[in-house]
């Protein structure tokens, strides 16, 4: 060794240690209806990471919301058929051979156990990519939920999208009307009532339970960014989200163009004054824990 060599910086190893541990260096944790899908597809085009192939692999809350698990079995069961399917589009050989591997993997143990979540990200890449998770449902689960993925991943960083909390439950509701296929105009006030007193319709939402829960863990390891953001200034949302993840900006094809559009339905006014009672307590809350700048950013 030359006497120089001694004071020169080590050369910084590839970080391994995570991927060879197959699980994910971020989660965006939430909230439904707050953008993660649009989010979801603007970072599969980012060169430095690799996310599943399908998005919400709903591991966390299978876990610790008992109630989830017909819904999450059923949903990664109906993913992974898709992605079959897709797999015989595919013409390059090589690829198909490594799709085939993977496919195989994440089809052979339980859904969702951690042997699956870890067979999940088991997909060969590069050394110095991240690997995600996007899940706007694990932003629910309980205490001992948040402690078990703070022990799972403890580095990770943690992105939640905020959206006026009227708002998000409108959308919520809309989508839900849109799932019956049913004609809004013939409702009766007890057929809406059916709709906006199902607790499900709220869950999603209650700020005040899950920022505290979710900051006592992961402290400035977690991020909170305003949802219209997202449709205002598209690229300067994703830098944020760059930034907290450490990686490079980029700029993606199609930014502007929104995901999982829900149809707007019309609500009569009563029941929008009902739910903008029901959510007013969120809305104290999150003026109470953001500035009002902030807050401009998430009305819509």
């Amino acid at each position: 060794m030359k006497f120089f060599d001694i004071f020169r910086p080590k050369k910084q190893e590839p970080r391994v240690a995570r991927t060879a541990r197959q699980l994910p260096d971020f989660l965006v944790i939430g909230v439904q209806k707050g953008g993660t899908s649009w989010l979801w597809d603007q970072l599969r085009q980012h060169p430095k990471i690799w996310m599943p192939p399908f998005k919400e692999l709903q591991f966390f809350n299978h876990e610790f919301i008992p109630s989830h698990r017909n819904f999450t079995t059923n949903h990664c069961d109906k993913a992974i058929k898709r992605l079959i399917e897709k797999k015989k589009t595919l013409n390059n050989p090589a690829r198909k051979l490594a799709w085939d591997t993977y496919l195989e993997k994440i089809s052979r143990n339980p859904k969702p156990s951690l042997e699956w979540y870890k067979d999940c990200f088991s997909f060969p890449i590069k050394p110095w990519m991240i690997r995600g998770d996007i899940s706007p449902a694990y932003c629910t689960i309980p205490e001992e939920g948040v402690t078990y993925v703070k022990e799972l991943l403890p580095d990770a960083k943690i992105i939640m999208i905020v959206r006026n909390p009227l708002k998000r439950v409108i959308s919520h509701l809309r989508m839900k009307i849109s799932v019956t296929g049913r004609n809004v105009e013939s409702f009766t006030t007890a057929q809406w009532h059916g709709f906006i007193d199902d607790e499900n319709l709220y869950q999603r939402g209650i700020y005040s339970q899950y920022i505290p829960r979710w900051e006592r863990h992961f402290g400035n390891q977690i991020t909170f960014l305003p949802f219209d953001m997202i449709r205002n200034d598209p690229a300067a949302f994703l830098g944020k989200v760059t930034h907290h993840l450490a990686i490079k900006p980029f700029t993606p094809k199609a930014a502007e163009k929104p995901i999982h559009v829900t149809e707007k339905h019309p609500i009569p006014e009563p029941i929008v004054k009902l739910l903008e009672e029901r959510t007013a307590a969120e809305w104290a809350y999150l003026q109470s824990r953001f500035p009002a700048d902030f807050l401009e950013l998430c009305q819509h």
